[in-house]
């Protein structure tokens, strides 16, 4: 991921510094120049599934969007990630977002539409190119469990994340989003087939409970 950002930000810096060398413009508030075709033109639109057999869980990376306007926004960007158990076919969920500003804010809590407090992640931070003022890029996400995230095809999921320098950032999982993240991970393991491995267990505990009883009721 911080790769795949690092080489966003060399071509995209490299472009628009050109582009104010061209037009005779300053650099100053290059992230709020109007919006370009740049913006989306590599953000990920479908669900990238990655099965690597020396891991436990299928991943399922999302679509991504962005957050503001501008040249740069495509650098402050968030999606949906999941893991799927292999074994046990228990789903777990989260918001992945990328910062990118012109100092470290610190990322460090999450709070859901609800008020709810999340599990917050801290993913990754580096500093980019500092050819014309240092750029500075922070991952952080915020766990969601498979029941709420299923309960929100409809509306989308906002969550709020605070920073210890002050600055705030509302994410809004879009529907869309949602919906393309559990298609992908339903078709790879119907429900159907995950609610059948669920209760395996418990059928053979419930087994294992008669054997031992009817030990008991030998001795």
């Amino acid at each position: 991921m911080g790769r795949e950002i690092m080489q966003r930000s060399t071509f995209l810096i490299a472009g628009v510094m050109t582009a104010l060398f061209i037009t005779g413009c300053t650099p100053q508030k290059m992230g709020y120049q109007p919006s370009s075709t740049i913006e989306t033109s590599r953000l990920r639109s479908t669900v990238d599934i990655k099965d690597d057999q020396f891991e436990k869980s299928v991943l399922f990376i999302g679509p991504e969007e962005t957050l503001g306007a501008g040249v740069l926004s495509e650098f402050n960007t968030y999606f949906i990630r999941s893991w799927v158990d292999k074994g046990t076919l228990v789903a777990t969920h989260q918001v992945y977002v990328n910062d990118y500003g012109s100092g470290w804010k610190f990322w460090n809590s999450a709070k859901d539409e609800n008020s709810n407090i999340m599990e917050f992640v801290s993913i990754s931070s580096h500093v980019g190119s500092c050819r014309y003022g240092c750029s500075y890029f922070e991952s952080f996400g915020a766990s969601i469990d498979d029941k709420t995230l299923r309960s929100k095809r409809e509306t989308g999921y906002r969550i709020k994340f605070s920073a210890k320098n002050g600055a705030e950032k509302v994410v809004h999982i879009t529907p869309r989003q949602v919906i393309a993240q559990l298609e992908a991970i339903d078709a790879r393991f119907p429900p159907q087939k995950v609610k059948e491995e669920a209760a395996q267990p418990k059928v053979k505990s419930d087994k294992q409970n008669q054997r031992q009883n009817k030990t008991l009721k030998q001795k």
